[in-house]
């Protein structure tokens, strides 16, 4: 995921660092209570939020959509959210996650817009 908000690198920071911050929370919640019936866990506000999305985006599809999420949040780890940015030691070092693939929340500006290799 890409989050190209502003060119100042302090508002990067800044969203980098919010972003860290719900992704830990999301990360808890689901390890604290993900594996409560459906009734207990959505009581945990974190859960409830991702369960209305997941409902209002997709309804419509099977429950092997939910075991992929699962996995894929598992791989999107509370330290892959990086800055992406000439100040930045943030860095997208694809050769480091040849097996399991690098998934990130990368934040940045003119670095994502003008520069930036992905791969697949």
């Amino acid at each position: 995921m890409l989050i190209n908000a502003s060119r100042f690198t302090d508002v990067q920071r800044q969203i980098r660092n919010e972003v860290h911050s719900r992704l830990e929370r999301m990360q808890a919640s689901a390890r604290i209570n993900g594996a409560l019936p459906a009734s207990e866990a959505l009581k945990d506000p974190e859960i409830a939020a991702l369960h209305d999305v997941f409902e209002a985006e997709f309804a419509e599809t099977t429950n092997s959509l939910a075991r992929h999420s699962t996995k894929a949040q598992r791989s999107c780890g509370t330290d892959q959210a990086v800055e992406v940015n000439s100040r930045s030691s943030g860095t997208l070092n694809y050769s480091d996650h040849e097996k399991t693939g690098l998934n990130v929340i990368a934040v940045g500006g003119f670095s994502l817009s003008r520069g930036l290799t992905l791969e697949d």
